[in-house]
Parts: C-alpha cells; structure tokens; sequence
C-alpha cells in the first residue's frame, strides 16, 4: 500500500517559455581585408657556369699531361633487357588490341553499320601506331641506353705543386 494518500498533483507552474530574446546578428562589421600588401618573392637562383663534363686537368696546371685514355662498356645490359622487354610487352598488348579493332570495324561494316565501322577502324589505327612505337623504342634502347666509360691518366711529375692530390668530393655536400 502506498503511504500518499494525496493523489493530486501541483500543477500551478508555468511552463511556457521565454521567446522574446533577439536571435538576430549584427552584420555591421567590416569583413573586407586589406589587400594592398605584397610578398616579395625571388626565385632562387643556381650558378650553372661550372662543367665537370669539360674538366681538363692541364687546366689546372700546365705541367700535366694525358698519358693514356681508353674507354670501356660500363652498361648495365641487365637495365637494357628489362626496358627493351616492358616496351615489347606494351606492343604486343597494343597490336593485339589494334587487330581486335579491326576485326570489330570488319563485322560492323558488315552489319551495315558504316559509322561504327570507321570510328572502329580510326582506333585500330592509333592502336597499330602504338605498337609501331613500342616496336621501334624496344629496339633502339639498345643502343640509346649504351654507356662508354672514359678513363684519362695524367702524367703529374712535372707538376708544379706536388702537394696537390688529384682526387676531389664528388657527393656535392660541399
């Protein structure tokens, strides 16, 4: 049993709510910027003058000079083959799909329809001249991709600084 015998509530409160408050914004500011400053920029610039693919050493004393030069093959053929080899494969992907093409141009100017046939035919050319490339690139690397080594040794007894050691840092940290 309950002990409330008083089973009537207060319900005198008000629950109604305020909605007079503004909920407007005030616009007024001024949200424009200021665009009269620059940034002064120069793009860096890099002293090229300097060759190492000219580099003579009897330059840099006259009393030096080439005893002998040689060159050998430094290629790595190994590089060559993989190269030949992906253009190889990118021909033979565009000849197969350059005669798939014409096959499809061939059966649709059969079925009468001319329009698909040619623009059928358009892409198998462009897929030929694909492959033509590919063709050409996978044999000339063999030859673009050579690398010849040149080897000079310098005669430095009649050197006028003997202190001098013709070895220099090449890491460019320098």
């Amino acid at each position: 049993m309950s002990d409330y015998s008083d089973s009537t509530y207060d319900t005198s409160y008000d629950t109604s709510y305020d909605t007079s408050y503004d909920t407007s914004y005030d616009t007024s500011y001024d949200t424009s910027y200021d665009t009269s400053y620059t940034t002064a920029y120069t793009e860096p610039t890099y002293d090229t003058s300097w060759s190492t693919s000219s580099y003579d050493a009897s330059a840099v004393d006259a009393g030096w000079s080439a005893t002998s030069t040689y060159g050998y093959d430094s290629t790595d053929w190994s590089t060559v083959a993989d190269v030949s080899q992906e253009y190889m494969d990118d021909y033979r992907t565009s000849d197969a799909t350059g005669w798939d093409l014409h096959h499809a141009s061939t059966d649709a100017w059969l079925a009468g329809d001319t329009t698909a046939a040619y623009d059928l035919n358009q892409w198998s050319l462009d897929a030929f001249a694909i492959s033509d490339t590919a063709w050409d690139t996978s044999n000339s690397v063999w030859d673009s991709m050579a690398e010849t080594t040149t080897v000079t040794t310098w005669d430095t007894s009649t050197a006028s600084d003997t202190g001098y050691t013709s070895t220099y840092d090449t890491t460019g940290d320098w």
